[in-house]
């Protein structure tokens, strides 16, 4: 958890070219961290260290590729720190797993879902959502 913590601080002040790199390392251990460290502090910093680095782009691809391994099985918290400003795709793409997820809106403040659903009506600029 240290080391993705350090790595987000490193990538914080690199240059893009070198960032993608580091972007492509973190995205081959996708499959790896899932099937270990699942709702982990390990697997949230390594979400959120992937995210910092990447670009809009390939956020979208992470949220594809993290959805696809974990089926219905998704953690909340992973979602929440994939959700970023100017990641539209990306956002789009959690905001639709997670209608999907919710029958009933009026249950979601009581739910896991609050978390996520918050940074995403943050993220999006507070705009609707969902007229659901």
């Amino acid at each position: 958890m240290q080391i993705y913590k350090l790595m987000n601080e490193i990538c914080n002040v690199l240059s893009s070219k070198y960032r993608n790199k580091v972007w492509n390392i973190l995205f081959r251990e996708i499959e790896l961290v899932v099937a270990n460290y699942s709702d982990t502090d390990l697997e949230s910093w390594y979400f959120y260290t992937l995210a910092n680095c990447g670009t809009a782009h390939e956020t979208y691809k992470v949220v594809n590729k993290y959805l696809k391994s974990v089926g219905e099985n998704s953690s909340v918290i992973v979602l929440s720190v994939l959700l970023k400003n100017k990641s539209s795709q990306a956002n789009r793409k959690i905001q639709d797993y997670i209608v999907k997820q919710i029958n009933n809106w009026q249950t979601v403040s009581q739910s896991k879902w609050w978390l996520p659903l918050s940074k995403l009506w943050l993220v999006k600029g507070n705009l609707d959502l969902n007229k659901k």
